[in-house]
């Protein structure tokens, strides 16, 4: 006899596996004292108090009830290797994680793709962030760094400038700025706002080192290029720059300088100028009613000066010439005759910190101009 054949309609067939598949869950938690609630609700909860899931979540962990130590939840594991083989995903999953066990860069990840391709983000941490996984900033960042240090090293860097910084819409302003305040600076020591050191044995010749080097190459009607500023005011002792002992030379337009020299110029003047220039007085032996003048121009350092003698002269002193700053301690000064009637005069000087004096060996003549041209150089 053959038996009739019955059709069970699909919803029983799935209505009988989600039963089935309850009960067994049920069974599992009864065991390990595990709550399972709301599972044929919106949300589901695994718990070990009975608690309702939270209303926000679809499923929802939660092991404060727990005896003993607790537990986690243990996202899925892949290899490197593995990662690479879900390319292209059976489906579109924006979100998926995973944690990649090995390779570089192992973590978590997620995946950022709207298509079957994926595009894997590893979750940054301290210890997996990289400086080519930072973005771009939407607003101004302000990192406080507090009393920690932060230090940079390019050991691997050969052929290439290792840290840059760069702008090409700077419209005012400074592109780096540094700044320190110093109120407690230890007595004995110093503080400096940038501190440069370059050092090592060079094994190749014909190299050349430098601390620090600077190119203005800006054009434009009336602008003006700087290529150093330097400014230093406020204390006992100002130096807008200071080579110490020892510090090399100092050489302009050129890089050689004569040996033992620790300033040269090259293809160049040099310039000394002043708002206010020196001041002359003569006296009774260049004559009564005797003058001089400085020439305009003239400065502490180089100038010229004349002196209009009168009647009645007498050999001696004849003028002072007073400084418009003091120096430090007695210069050397040199003197030479700037026109004819200095020439004639035999003469010598004497110098102190904010003058000199110039003195005939016998009587100018009377109504007579005497020039002469000056270099002071400080000791």
């Amino acid at each position: 006899m053959i038996q009739p054949i019955t059709f069970v309609p699909a919803w029983k067939k799935i209505n009988y596996f989600f039963k089935k598949a309850t009960l067994n869950l049920i069974i599992f938690s009864s065991i390990y004292g595990i709550s399972i609630s709301e599972i044929k609700a919106q949300n589901v909860g695994i718990n070990f108090n009975g608690a309702t899931p939270n209303a926000a979540a679809a499923f929802d962990v939660d092991v404060s009830a727990l005896a003993g130590p607790k537990k986690g939840l243990l996202i899925p594991r892949v290899t490197q290797t593995q990662l690479l083989s879900m390319d292209p995903l059976p489906d579109i999953a924006t979100g998926l994680m995973i944690y990649k066990t090995d390779g570089f860069r192992p973590g978590f990840y997620y995946n950022s793709s709207i298509t079957l391709v994926p595009k894997w983000n590893l979750l940054a941490t301290d210890e997996t962030i990289r400086w080519n996984g930072l973005q771009d900033p939407i607003a101004d960042n302000i990192v406080n760094h507090g009393a920690y240090q932060t230090a940079f090293t390019f050991n691997g860097a050969t052929e290439m400038s290792p840290f840059r910084m760069s702008s090409n819409s700077l419209t005012k302003g400074d592109l780096l700025d540094l700044t320190v305040t110093t109120t407690s600076g230890v007595s004995g020591f110093s503080t400096s706002v940038l501190n440069l050191f370059k050092g090592g044995a060079n094994v190749n010749g014909n190299h050349k080192s430098y601390g620090i080097s600077s190119t203005v190459l800006n054009t434009g009607i009336n602008s003006t290029n700087i290529a150093g500023y330097f400014r230093s005011v406020g204390g006992t002792f100002n130096f807008s720059l200071l080579v110490p002992p020892g510090g090399g030379k100092v050489s302009f337009g050129s890089l050689t300088s004569a040996t033992n020299a620790m300033l040269s110029i090259n293809n160049g003047h040099f310039q000394a100028q002043q708002t206010t220039r020196p001041t002359i007085a003569t006296t009774l032996n260049a004559g009564i009613l005797s003058d001089g003048i400085v020439e305009q121009f003239s400065s502490d350092v180089a100038g010229t000066f004349s002196i209009n003698s009168t009647a009645t002269t007498s050999f001696g002193e004849q003028a002072t010439i007073t400084f418009n700053k003091t120096f430090s301690k007695p210069p050397v000064v040199v003197v030479t005759a700037a026109n004819v009637n200095g020439a004639t005069r035999s003469f010598w000087v004497d110098a102190s910190s904010n003058s000199f004096k110039i003195f005939f060996t016998s009587s100018p003549a009377q109504a007579t101009t005497y020039t002469f041209n000056y270099v002071v150089i400080a000791n």
